[in-house]
């Protein structure tokens, strides 16, 4: 039977996957690094997070970045969240903020404008605070499919643009997520990415970070996707299908992504796969991604603990090929 399109795409990383590893065995001895968004698991103290995922096995965890002020913020608790991570020796890979249209790069609002770079450099100096090295923006507001007007980019380089000396001044990567047309009005998919690091036109951003379900939803394949982004994609945020669950409980095709990333050098330092299930998906009647909600404790263990046991068993299964 004649392979459908995507199998051919798919078979073409895996005999590079394949060659790479017979002429280069050294390139696939370090396994990838593995993070979680504690943002999953709506709201509590980070310290509950830190605990939770190094239980579940994990090293890394991706902090929320929720700065409002010298009196708001998880910075507030700084020495306690850093005492947690010393105690679990547990690393912050990065910080990852979610700007609502409250927080819009694209905003035409001065003092809006001015709420934004706060909250920029109030969470770039947490990040570096807890020792992350990477803070995700994305390009517009999330939640908002439809851009205000045609002045949208422009604005919102420009902004980043103005405030991108707070990355480089802190040894913080700027990383920019592409997200479907379905949740933001810009910047949707991987060469549109680019296109915006080129235009922002600053050291402090130069890279990518990919995730799964946008990519789904914009690129015509996954490993393909990946493979485009190359030494410019930093992170990953992985979940399975539209379900929204952890991976592996979905139709997702986890082994190409993994021989995709194996192939681009992800398993490297500082370059890191991060969980990012939808917490709502594992309870009823919440709307979707409810971040500012508490989760039942059974729900938060299951899709970090889990998301970590899948991934490992399907990147030694691909390794053993």
């Amino acid at each position: 039977m004649k392979l459908q399109r995507y199998e051919e795409k798919s078979q073409k990383i895996r005999e590079a996957f394949l060659k790479l590893k017979q002429e280069h065995p050294e390139r696939v001895e370090r396994r990838l690094d593995l993070s979680f968004s504690s943002q999953c698991f709506g709201l509590e103290d980070l310290t509950e997070s830190i605990a939770r995922l190094a239980d579940c096995g994990y090293s890394y965890i991706e902090v929320p970045g929720n700065y409002g002020g010298p009196d708001s913020g998880h910075h507030i608790h700084l020495e306690e969240i850093l005492k947690a991570m010393d105690k679990y020796n547990i690393k912050c890979s990065g910080v990852c903020p979610t700007d609502f249209e409250s927080l819009a790069f694209t905003t035409f609002d001065y003092i809006m404008k001015q709420d934004v770079k706060n909250h920029i450099r109030g969470n770039v100096a947490f990040c570096k605070a807890l020792g992350g090295s990477y803070y995700l923006i994305t390009a517009g507001p999330c939640g908002v499919p439809a851009p205000a007007n045609a002045g949208d980019w422009d604005r919102s380089v420009k902004l980043v643009r103005e405030v991108a000396d707070c990355f480089t001044e802190n040894g913080i990567k700027c990383v920019i997520e592409p997200v479907l047309k379905a949740f933001m009005p810009i910047c949707h998919n991987v060469e549109e990415a680019k296109q915006y690091i080129r235009d922002v036109d600053h050291p402090g951003l130069q890279h990518i970070y990919g995730d799964l379900q946008h990519f789904l939803a914009e690129e015509e394949h996954l490993g393909e996707a990946i493979i485009k982004c190359g030494e410019q994609m930093l992170c990953i945020h992985i979940r399975d299908t539209y379900n929204g669950l952890h991976i592996g409980n979905g139709m997702m095709d986890l082994d190409t992504v993994i021989r995709a990333l194996y192939l681009i050098g992800f398993n490297k330092e500082g370059h890191f796969v991060v969980g990012e299930p939808n917490p709502s998906a594992y309870v009823e009647n919440v709307p979707f991604f409810s971040i500012g909600i508490c989760y039942p404790e059974e729900a938060k263990r299951k899709m970090a603990a889990e998301a970590l046991e899948y991934f490992r068993e399907r990147e030694e299964e691909v390794l053993a090929e």
